[in-house]
């Protein structure tokens, strides 16, 4: 939107001053910290080996802007519509915090309808020939992530013990962004032979899980 009303200049200099505003709470740290925190990076270890990736990066104009950039979508993005469309939904709309939708019964069919969902959207962008029906089908599938992303983090957290919340939310987001790299690199040997193949791998892959999951009867029967 910055770039659309004032041009780039602007949106690198609203980029800019969001980390000069970080830069500031770092220099509040207390000294005596980063005062270990120094005698720590000249021994190396773990924190010597982040803070060399830091400085190789920073020293990189490409590498420097894609930080901020990162970085400032994320904070800015994932805040605004995390904590701020609830609270338009409760407080500007009127529609509540909670939602409109009452919360799946049967949470081990909602697994099985998530998958099928997936896999069928994935295999279909993958043999669509032009593009306007293939986002199509990518924004329909895409409802399925949203779904799931409201209903089963919140689900998974109700059926744990809050002493083990966090370890098992730790590992969901290990389950979930860890194996991205090994997904990259197969992908892109699949991708580099046809791409089409790889998108009906990957869409009979999920379609799999959603019959196991349907022949479960643990699973069905998860609520």
């Amino acid at each position: 939107m910055i770039v659309a009303a004032l041009g780039t200049g602007w949106a690198f200099a609203a980029d800019a001053a969001c980390f000069a505003v970080g830069f500031l709470f770092i220099l509040w740290l207390p000294a005596a910290a980063r005062v270990a925190a120094d005698a720590k990076h000249r021994d190396g270890g773990l924190g010597g080996q982040i803070v060399a990736g830091f400085r190789y990066a920073w020293a990189d104009i490409g590498n420097r802007v894609t930080l901020i950039v990162v970085a400032v979508v994320d904070f800015a993005a994932n805040g605004a519509l995390g904590v701020g469309l609830p609270t338009l939904a409760h407080g500007r709309f009127s529609a509540g915090a909670a939602g409109l939708i009452n919360i799946p019964r049967r949470f081990g069919w909602l697994i099985v309808a998530f998958c099928a969902w997936i896999g069928v959207g994935i295999v279909v962008v993958g043999v669509l020939p032009s593009l306007l029906p293939a986002a199509l089908a990518m924004g329909i599938t895409g409802i399925a992530t949203g779904v799931i992303n409201t209903y089963g983090f919140s689900w998974l957290q109700r059926r744990t013990d809050k002493a083990m919340q966090g370890r098992v939310m730790s590992l969901v987001m290990l389950a979930s962004m860890g194996l991205t790299p090994v997904s990259y690199a197969v992908s892109g040997v699949i991708a580099n032979v046809n791409a089409t193949l790889l998108f009906v791998l990957a869409g009979g892959m999920i379609l799999a899980a959603a019959v196991g999951a349907a022949i479960s009867s643990s699973v069905r029967s998860l609520r």
